[in-house]
């Protein structure tokens, strides 16, 4: 899609597919004019935190899926074989992602100084299993389609914690997630709430 890599495949590189062909599933490796060309974002529940359940695990309620270039039924023809499989996801690594980009946008905007604590330094370490009380699906999408990897935006909560809401890949309307990061110091988020008029404000 023209986007920026810091590792960039060559032509030769292979890339694994599933594949059904008669009820056996194997794997092979095909480069990348055969390679499944998609995008998959899970849906998760809202972060635990703000809908007051007790159970922090994550779950992946349903998803967006994107097949770049062309449809996989289209693909599987193509290859001989009767179904091209989605790859595997893992919910709690694929909301740890979402924590750490949060996260980074918190800190590029506010600093790290402005926190007083951050609530997903050890879900994203995988030092605690609770990505779900911090990570999750908003049941409702704001941000506009554009053509950009990535949309963001921000909000101090009533008691101080900061929320930032992601979109990944704005031009296909993709999936958007919120995470509730840490709690700003009172200093900072007194500023941050008067500053020019920039923040959304307390909700």
């Amino acid at each position: 899609m023209g986007y920026r890599t810091r590792n960039k495949k060559g032509p030769d590189e292979l890339y694994p597919i599933t594949a059904i062909q008669g009820g056996i599933k194997t794997v092979r490796k095909v480069q990348l004019k055969d390679a499944l060309k998609t995008i998959e974002l899970p849906i998760f529940r809202p972060p635990a935190v703000l809908d007051g359940r007790a159970d922090s695990t994550i779950e992946c309620l349903s998803k967006d899926q994107f097949d770049l270039v062309e449809q996989r039924k289209v693909l599987a023809r193509r290859l001989g074989v009767d179904e091209v499989c989605s790859p595997e996801l893992d919910p709690a690594k694929f909301a740890r992602f979402i924590a750490k980009c949060c996260f980074g946008y918190a800190v590029e905007r506010y600093g790290i100084d402005a926190f007083e604590s951050v609530y997903v330094r050890s879900a994203i370490l995988g030092i605690t299993n609770d990505v779900g009380r911090w990570v999750g699906s908003p049941d409702t999408r704001e941000f506009p389609v554009r053509n950009t990897p990535m949309s963001g935006g921000f909000r101090i909560l009533l008691d101080n914690d900061v929320l930032v809401r992601i979109k990944l890949f704005p031009r296909f309307d993709g999936a958007e997630y919120v995470t509730v990061v840490g709690k700003m110091k009172q200093l900072h988020a007194d500023y941050r709430l008067v500053k020019d008029g920039r923040e959304a404000g307390r909700a």
